[in-house]
């Protein structure tokens, strides 16, 4: 290739990339051994990763070594259009394990994300796009072009120049004719073609005839094929294979020793460590990792966590072209494994580092996996049997805590360090995590027998609901709106009822409702419906913030100067007597 290749092939648009352009005062900073620089790299930011990389000498070779899944998640994470100077440097396996993840939907590769990146490809160095084009699975080449153009041959037995009307437009040898199925792609497509043609007219041909003759199923079911094997090879498994992840386990059931594989000597690319960086630092395994002094056990933790994390990512079909998919995948495994570390009691990082030593990440895994399970089951079992009244209609806190239980990756909240006074979705990754579930399980379920309770449901009412208030969608009743007009109606009338207040006698009524004699109400009416006394306790946690809430909102009213009834949300209203 010449200097003015660019020039030559102006259909792949864009500004090229040259390497040593992109080098930033390359220095010669051999300190540290290949593994070591692999896993500092991956902690730094993306733009930073790659300045890294360009700052030494040996850059090309740096880069050469970087394991795949790393290449991947830098690339993921920088984005595809900032993705050039990445794309640059890779070489075929690097660009292979990309494309693999990147273009193939289920067993169908998607032929308009593959020349998108073909034609970053090329902005990155047609030197490159050539390496990858001559080392592609055939039967991929074709089964590509088949999707991006329709080939047909000139025909043996006329005259080319009689028939060139009904042939495509476009040729390069006046022996194949053809034209592109994504007119937006056409130049790329032609510009791909016509740097095949020049540099390898045999190749060319030899492509173009297979598009045409070659049975368009076959091809793409042999791509499939060597698409998965490549997969496999760099341990991500189908999907049905990595659901087993998530198979119950017990601490007895756990391997009585971790076997360290021993890498063979060719293998000298270090383990990926995308995953390793992404361990919080606070938590065990982080703890643990930065005191081992064993190399190859490093090694093998870091690779079990990075396996691990593409499994998860796999089994909660994550979109694989996303940063937030690894960061989420990563996270979660980070999470767990230190939930599980602390379920076998370990409670220091030495601790930690002895149970990671002996025992499979992935079963460390599986049990925090079965604990988090059980509370997650219970609350959707209770929400899916209607009790107490289902999701949308509980009241705060409990709706958000049911709702992060409930999602496909249960969740709890938990105060934002860096924020303080707010609160942020977290995995589960304490065994305080697990009693809170199940405390709130307990709790909600725990209202269910109250709700249920004679009188308290009254449809017939509720469908006369003031239209300004608070509450004035029966859809949008909760339980604590229900009991709190009922402990009203109770001190009021004597009796224990959630018929709606009258709102014009709103004035008269609110004197009456003292946050301390709503909550006596409530308690007396609980032990009174609730005959197990270990559910008493439960169901008056469920309305003590609710309580709290309503004591705080009132605390500035009194008699003669009664809220805005428009405004309270803790009672219902009605128009009619």
């Amino acid at each position: 290739m010449h200097e003015n290749d660019g020039a030559r092939y102006p259909f792949f648009g864009g500004e090229k990339v040259r390497v040593d352009s992109l080098r930033p005062n390359p220095t010669n900073d051999r300190s540290l051994d290949l593994a070591d620089f692999c896993r500092r790299l991956m902690t730094l930011p993306v733009k930073a990763r790659l300045d890294a990389i360009l700052a030494r000498e040996d850059a090309e070779k740096v880069f050469a070594g970087l394991p795949v899944q790393d290449f991947y998640f830098s690339v993921v994470e920088i984005g595809p259009e900032d993705s050039l100077p990445f794309l640059a440097l890779a070489g075929v396996d690097q660009l292979n394990y990309l494309f693999d993840l990147q273009w193939w939907k289920k067993d169908r590769v998607d032929p308009a994300a593959a020349i998108e990146w073909i034609g970053r490809l090329a902005r990155a160095g047609e030197e490159k796009l050539l390496a990858w084009l001559y080392q592609v699975d055939f039967e991929l080449l074709v089964t590509l072009f088949k999707r991006w153009i329709t080939v047909v041959p000139a025909p043996e037995d006329e005259d080319p120049l009689e028939v060139r009307d009904r042939l495509p437009l476009r040729t390069l040898d006046d022996q194949y004719f053809w034209e592109c199925r994504y007119p937006q792609y056409e130049d790329l497509v032609q510009g791909v073609l016509s740097l095949l043609f020049e540099v390898h007219r045999g190749f060319y041909q030899e492509l173009l005839n297979a598009v045409y003759w070659a049975s368009s199923v076959e091809m793409e079911e042999e791509a499939y094929r060597f698409h998965r094997g490549r997969l496999e090879d760099r341990g991500i498994p189908d999907y049905y294979d990595a659901l087993e992840v998530y198979r119950s386990i017990q601490p007895e059931q756990f391997a009585a020793d971790k076997v360290v594989p021993s890498f063979p000597p060719e293998a000298d690319s270090p383990s990926p460590s995308f995953a390793l960086a992404m361990l919080s630092p606070k938590d065990l395994p982080a703890q643990s990792l930065a005191i081992l002094e064993d190399g190859l056990l490093l090694d093998t933790l870091q690779m079990e966590l990075a396996s691990l994390a593409t499994r998860v990512l796999v089994a909660d079909r994550l979109p694989t072209d996303s940063f937030d998919s690894f960061r989420f995948s990563s996270g979660k495994v980070g999470a767990y494994v230190n939930l599980g570390l602390q379920l076998l009691g370990a409670r220091d990082p030495r601790q930690a580092l002895g149970l990671l030593t002996k025992h499979p990440l992935e079963h460390l895994f599986r049990l925090a996996n079965d604990r988090i399970s059980r509370p997650a089951r219970a609350m959707r079992k209770i929400l899916r049997s209607g009790r107490p009244c289902g999701i949308h209609c509980l009241d705060s806190p409990w709706l958000e805590t049911a709702e992060l239980l409930c999602e496909e990756t249960p969740k709890v909240m938990r105060k934002d360090p860096k924020n303080p006074g707010a609160f942020k979705e977290d995995f589960f990754r304490f065994p305080r995590d697990l009693k809170s579930a199940r405390h709130a399980v307990e709790v909600i379920d725990a209202v269910g027998p109250l709700l249920e309770a004679p009188g308290m449901a009254q449809p017939e009412l509720w469908a006369k609901l003031w239209g300004r208030a608070q509450v004035s969608d029966p859809r949008d009743i909760t339980p604590a709106v229900m009991v709190c007009t009922a402990a009203g109606n109770e001190i009021r009338r004597g009796v224990w009822s959630p018929r709606p207040f009258p709102v014009h006698e709103w004035a008269g009524i609110f004197p009456l409702l003292e946050p301390g004699r709503i909550r006596e109400a409530i308690s007396r009416w609980i032990r009174e419906v609730l005959k197990d006394p270990r559910q008493w306790e439960r169901a008056e946690a469920y309305f003590a913030p609710v309580l709290e809430n309503y004591a705080l909102e009132m605390e500035s009213f009194g008699p003669g100067n009664a809220p805005d009834p428009e405004m309270v949300r803790f009672f219902l209203f009605t128009e009619e007597e």
